[in-house]
């Protein structure tokens, strides 16, 4: 957890929501069923649990679809046969977020893309828990959801730049609310960290579309100064 002092936060405060990570307000792992499992047992697990959704694995435990209640409406009641698997009918591929991943990222990929509930995986990729939009949205409201909007802007370099400029509005806020300056330096380096990953990801597609294909050999991103020792000012080097 941040070393800011979470019991000071306040429900909707930028800071509630800024400084902590997935897994302070993830739930425990969803029930996990297999890609063949069909889709009568899985609506009756969900009922007798119960659940909002299962989430579908793979043998090693890697998320590879979402079946929810709405799925259930839409997919199953009418239009299929019970005997047929829940991969003929889940949502996939799912979106997933890591739990040491900050908060308001999950409920960015949350907000963005109309889901209610988040699968958290670990650091390999296995199935840990899960986020509901419901209770995600009970710690931002606002200044918080616009903020959180702002700073996961869509991936373009217009985006981008939207973004570095939304983080002036980020950082008074928080001084605001008296977060201490490290927490504040912390915070500036994984938003820009962030922004460096869309770079570079939007460069290899632009490459990839002038007809330069894939990189020759797997490479790695390495940000070294304040970048690397997690304090960055608003305006790094």
């Amino acid at each position: 957890m941040s070393s800011y002092d979470s019991d000071k936060m306040q429900t909707g405060s930028v800071a509630a929501v800024f400084t902590q990570v997935v897994r302070h307000y993830m739930h425990g792992p969803p029930p996990a069923v297999p890609p063949d499992m069909d889709c009568g047992k899985a609506v009756r697990l969900m009922r007798e649990l119960p659940a909002t959704c299962v989430i579908v694995t793979s043998p090693d435990g890697k998320p590879e679809g979402i079946l929810t209640e709405l799925d259930v409406l839409r997919r199953i009641a009418f239009l299929k046969d019970e005997s047929a698997p829940v991969s003929s009918v889940m949502t996939s591929p799912v979106y997933s977020i890591r739990d040491d991943d900050y908060l308001y990222r999950g409920i960015a990929t949350m907000n963005r893309n109309g889901l209610r509930h988040l699968p958290v995986i670990d650091h390999a990729g296995l199935l840990c828990g899960i986020l509901h939009l419901k209770d995600t949205l009970s710690k931002s409201i606002n200044k918080v959801v616009a903020l959180i909007e702002s700073l996961t802007h869509e991936e373009t370099r217009e985006g981008l730049k939207k973004i570095k400029e939304a983080e002036v509005e980020f950082v008074k806020a928080l001084f605001e609310e008296h977060v201490p300056s490290l927490e504040i330096l912390k915070l500036l380096t994984q938003i820009n960290n962030d922004t460096y990953r869309r770079v570079q990801s939007i460069a290899q597609m632009e490459m990839k579309d002038e007809g330069w294909g894939d990189p020759p050999v797997d490479f790695c991103m390495i940000v070294m100064g304040s970048g690397g020792r997690g304090e960055n000012f608003l305006t790094p080097d």
